[in-house]
């Protein structure tokens, strides 16, 4: 299962305000779901849906991501 992450703009550095940007997630060329990254929180939305299903703050995903306990 090959994961694609498509991203529309590319060296560009900008600061993320609230909406932040969507990564859009493919796999095997189905549309799997969105990654939202604000500058607060992070986002899932799987497939089309439009409310999320998953949302960590940054500070929980960086505990996470270091493998401490939330």
């Amino acid at each position: 299962m090959a994961n694609q992450v498509l991203v529309d703009q590319l060296n560009v550095t900008m600061e993320l305000k609230n909406s932040g940007v969507m990564l859009r997630v493919n796999t095997n060329g189905r549309l799997k779901g969105y990654l939202q990254i604000s500058k607060g929180k992070l986002r899932w939305f799987r497939g089309r849906e439009q409310s999320p299903v998953g949302e960590f703050t940054l500070d929980e995903f960086i505990r996470m991501a270091e493998g401490q306990n939330r």
